[in-house]
């Protein structure tokens, strides 16, 4: 997501506006003619070279084209006097007004600000487990925070699938055999696989490893490592991901913080013992 430093322009603005009234004491109490001194030149150049960038950055176009023509001029020039400065920032603080009346901001909820552009939300070790993951995590929270939950669910769901794959890579398969209606067997990438056959294949391996362990704490816990993970990324397909996927359903933001959970909870436990290749 794009953040602009729309806070640093208004603290810009404060700078020239007081820059203005500064103009107008000196213009009174000395000579309205008067220049000002090569320092104070210096200090008003560089000060309104960083508000121009500010405008760039901020996307504020009338400012920017006064600004930049401004500073052209002003780097050619010696020190002007107080009533030519005045005058030339009072106009760029107005086309500043207007450019903030003709854009849109879109303010985040505090609350959401620490995860904003975040690459890692659910912390380091799912973000080194599984590192594809990352861009989805990050821009499902950054969804959450413009308000667009739906959006949110479809790259949380996305975050999931590379977990998935992570665990059948961990499991021993990097493609999968499935069978045409041919009735010929191929073998297909895990990327261009559905869930279901992926769930339905890991499900037997898993099975069958259980079945040839003995009883013991080494069973208990692939037992209770593997079957819960999968369990809950079917939960997950069967509740969300089918849905969203297929233009089903709408979410709301207490919808996308509640599966939030669901999917750091998961990813979490899977990155204790599983990681992308």
């Amino acid at each position: 997501m794009r953040v602009s430093k729309v806070g640093e322009l208004v603290e810009k603005i404060m700078d020239l506006m007081t820059t203005i009234e500064w103009c107008a004491r000196r213009r009174v109490l000395d000579d309205a003619h008067s220049s000002l001194s090569k320092e104070e030149w210096r200090n008003l150049c560089r000060e309104l070279m960083e508000v121009e960038l500010l405008a760039a950055d901020c996307e504020f176009p009338r400012a920017f084209e006064v600004l930049t023509a401004l500073n052209g001029r002003l780097s050619d020039d010696a020190p002007q006097n107080f009533f030519q400065v005045e005058s030339d920032i009072n106009h760029v603080v107005a086309m500043i007004r207007s450019d903030a009346h003709s854009a849109t901001f879109v303010q985040v909820p505090h609350a959401f600000r620490s995860r904003l552009n975040n690459d890692g939300p659910f912390g380091s070790q799912v973000a080194d487990a599984f590192p594809s993951a990352c861009t989805d995590l990050r821009e499902a929270f950054n969804c959450i925070a413009a308000d667009c939950n739906t959006a949110a669910v479809f790259h949380f769901m996305r975050a999931v699938e590379w977990a998935l794959r992570a665990l059948a890579t961990d499991l021993g398969f990097r493609q999968l055999r499935v069978q045409k209606k041919s009735g010929k067997r191929k073998y297909v990438p895990l990327s261009h696989l559905e869930w279901e056959k992926i769930l339905d294949q890991l499900q037997l391996k898993v099975d069958k490893r259980v079945e040839q362990m003995r009883p013991g704490k080494r069973k208990q816990a692939f037992q209770q490592f593997y079957y819960p993970s999968l369990q809950e990324i079917r939960a997950m397909r069967d509740a969300w991901r089918n849905h969203v996927m297929h233009s089903r359903s709408e979410y709301t933001a207490d919808d996308a913080n509640a599966i939030a959970g669901h999917v750091e909870r998961l990813m979490t436990r899977l990155a204790t013992r599983v990681s992308e290749p």
